[in-house]
């Protein structure tokens, strides 16, 4: 193990799921931080249920949040938890995306875009997924930030538009490498959320999702609906304009 600015920085050849080792870490140790990556994830999680797989090369990179962090760029209090989590997954969003886009050639950056809401896509086709879960003990928030990326190569996954860093023609890079430069982006939209707070956090985000009036379709089966984006709530939550002209905001769902 390593130290990474104040993260304990662990990197494994194989684990079945790099958040699982950060929940396991934060139920062990009453202090402390912890960044995990592994070369290759057995049982890997995305959102919606769904398996993240892990060819080899990509990334697949955990780390931990507390409140009341020994990292001032990172420190949320306890009583604004809720607050925080709720903006989390547009500061990652955002983090991730700079961080990809800096890998881009200048005339790809424009074909990158975030969709609802911290899925990271290249020209429609998803290249990164963040997964963000929680839990709290006592007076004690404990966050863990999942991220997933195909940095040289992208799963064959059926009914999925998927792409990767070298697919697109960008060079890679090592993925302890992409993990650094992650944490350290990230540290930039903490600090713009902990001045501006959500309102700046939105800005930015939307600055870089589809425009507003885009037709989205959403869930699926008999629940599928169709409607024009209208950006966010206070709250992160996804409006769409239906056809008969109402406005219905989303706590969660999945674009289609």
């Amino acid at each position: 193990m390593k130290k990474y600015q104040e993260w304990t920085f662990e990197v494994h050849e194989s684990l079945s799921s790099t958040s699982d080792r950060c929940f396991d870490y934060l139920s062990s140790e009453k202090d402390g931080i912890i960044a995990v990556i592994a070369h290759h994830q057995t049982s890997g999680r995305g959102t919606h249920n769904r398996q993240w797989q892990t060819p080899a090369g990509n990334l697949a990179f955990s780390f931990t949040l507390r409140s009341n962090s020994p990292l001032d760029c990172f420190s949320f209090r306890f009583s604004e938890s809720q607050q925080f989590i709720q903006a989390l997954p547009y500061i990652m969003a955002l983090s991730v995306f700079e961080v990809i886009r800096e890998l881009l050639l200048p005339d790809q950056r424009s074909l990158l875009s975030i969709k609802w809401p911290n899925d990271i896509l290249w020209k429609g086709k998803k290249i990164s997924g963040i997964l963000i879960e929680s839990s709290f003990s006592a007076d004690v928030a404990n966050i863990v930030i999942g991220i997933g990326m195909n940095v040289c190569s992208s799963p064959k996954i059926s009914g999925r538009s998927l792409t990767s860093i070298k697919e697109i023609g960008a060079v890679p890079i090592p993925v302890i490498d992409l993990a650094k430069k992650i944490l350290s982006e990230s540290k930039n939209w903490f600090s713009c959320w902990k001045v501006g707070r959500f309102p700046a956090i939105r800005r930015e985000w939307l600055s870089r999702t589809c425009s507003l009036g885009t037709i989205l379709e959403m869930g699926t089966g008999k629940s599928r609906m169709r409607g024009a984006f209208m950006g966010i709530t206070d709250a992160g939550h996804l409006m769409l304009k239906d056809c008969n002209g109402k406005v219905i905001s989303f706590v969660t769902t999945e674009i289609r």
